[in-house]
């Protein structure tokens, strides 16, 4: 990350003492671009943008139009740049649903963005030093003749639970001489035509990928790489794959540069890994417990469209009902929806209309994942059926509810359930956590079916 992004935005976001004043602030409206000075600001959630109008009436263009639901036809786009170094542009602005007018008759308003883009700033080969030692391989010569590409993404808040490297940190003092400090913070694996590290700083855990290969397909392909290694981040970690901050270099040319509003990611435990089932078999390398990031991402990838976007919105609401503070009773019924939704999506279920008994449908999705009935499913099924009839008729006051007993010996059971579905249908058969409040594991090959 350049350093003035960081000083002038990453760091106040982080610090949440973002405030700056756009003098020349800028909204493409459909009856042509409007300028008025604003000030920016970080409200814990979104970035915030306050313009004054000393007429005391914005124009009528900037307000809502008069509808109940936006959509993105309605987005807008606002330029600017911060201490007057630093260009941005937000495209997902909508009109704003309200105006505050003062008594000296002037009017505020406010507009509000998730991701802030950065347009491209020339060529230069940033991270290309600190990426190559972490990986131990010296940089690539003269990008015309190797082509390049390269990605930086910054995920706040999540800890990294798969560390294989370490960083080394020298110190040098004129009276005590030199000093080193040694840590157990980076992760670095191999993938389909790139490599990456996963490095620990604070709060912070940084990816970064690079092509491996002398021929890159084009850009939009190494573009869906960088998604599904971040899914798949997401996924084995516990968290949404929000990055703060992403970079994406072709050739030393940045193609892409945001920041967003994502800090402070959560992260569950209840996840396909822990840092202590890692720590056993760490110096296994064999073990496809060591690419289980960038087997999930190739198999992520190689899914149906429809099928990633499902997968991705089951996940969201695992981890978002994981993360929550709802009773035991109501995290059941929810993991029990989920699974029962991951179960159709896999199955090719997509028509509500049209009813299948529930067996077959999880049957069908059990298949669709290359996992067996019969070692696995029915088990799973059967702790499903127990607790999901009673909940979603709204016996949430009976034991299956919020007993602690059964609370903490099924509810374990079934996010792991769903958590192997998933690696399955990914195409991951190593090691998997199936109960997080135990330790329980299972390879996932030893539930694969029979093949005919």
């Amino acid at each position: 990350m350049d350093k003035r992004v960081r000083d002038l935005i990453f760091t106040p976001l982080a610090e949440k003492t973002l405030s700056e004043i756009i003098p020349d602030f800028t909204m493409e409206l459909p009856d042509g671009p409007l300028t008025a000075p604003a000030q920016i600001s970080f409200d814990g959630d979104k970035f915030q943008f306050a313009i004054h109008f000393v007429e005391g009436t914005p124009p009528q263009s900037l307000m809502s139009p008069e509808k109940s639901t936006f959509t993105q036809d309605d987005t807008f786009t606002v330029r600017g740049q911060l201490a007057s170094e630093i260009a941005f542009e937000c495209t997902d602005v909508y009109p704003p649903i309200s105006k505050t007018t003062r008594s000296r008759g002037t009017a505020t308003i406010i507009l509000e963005s998730s991701t802030m883009h950065l347009p491209a700033e020339g060529a230069d080969e940033m991270d290309t030093a600190e990426l190559s030692e972490q990986l131990g391989v010296p940089p690539e010569g003269n990008p015309e003749e190797n082509p390049d590409f390269r990605s930086h993404s910054i995920f706040h808040g999540p800890k990294l639970r798969l560390p294989n490297a370490r960083s080394e940190t020298l110190h040098k003092n004129d009276f005590l001489g030199e000093a080193s400090e040694s840590s157990l913070d980076t992760h670095v694996f191999k993938g389909h035509g790139y490599e990456g590290a996963l490095i620990q700083k604070g709060q912070e855990l940084h990816l970064h990928l690079r092509s491996n290969e002398s021929t890159l397909p084009d850009e939009g392909n190494w573009t869906s790489v960088v998604r599904s290694v971040e899914r798949a981040l997401g996924f084995t970690h516990g968290f949404h794959p929000w990055p703060a901050y992403r970079e994406t270099r072709l050739n030393h040319r940045v193609s892409e540069r945001s920041i967003c509003s994502h800090l402070g990611l959560g992260q569950t435990n209840l996840s396909p890994i822990s840092k202590s089932m890692w720590m056993n078999i760490r110096d296994l390398p064999a073990d496809p417990l060591h690419q289980i990031i960038p087997t999930v991402a190739h198999g992520w990838a190689k899914l149906p469209k429809p099928f990633q976007k499902g997968l991705e919105t089951m996940l969201w609401q695992f981890r978002s009902m994981e993360l929550s503070d709802l009773p035991g009773s109501t995290k059941l019924l929810m993991i029990c929806a989920i699974l029962d939704g991951t179960m159709k999506l896999l199955a090719g279920k997509t028509d509500p209309t049209k009813s299948s008994p529930t067996n077959k449908v999880w049957q069908a999705g059990c298949a669709a994942a290359g996992l067996s009935w019969e070692k696995w499913g029915d088990e799973l099924f059967a702790l499903y059926g127990k607790h999901r009839q009673h909940l979603a008729h709204g016996w949430l006051w009976l034991p299956s509810g919020d007993n602690p007993q059964v609370y903490f010996a099924d509810y374990p059971k079934l996010c792991g359930g769903l958590n192997t579905l998933i690696a399955a249908a990914c195409g991951y058969e190593g090691r998997i956590l199936t109960n997080a409040f135990r330790s329980g594991t299972v390879i996932i090959k030893s539930l694969k079916g029979d093949k005919p």
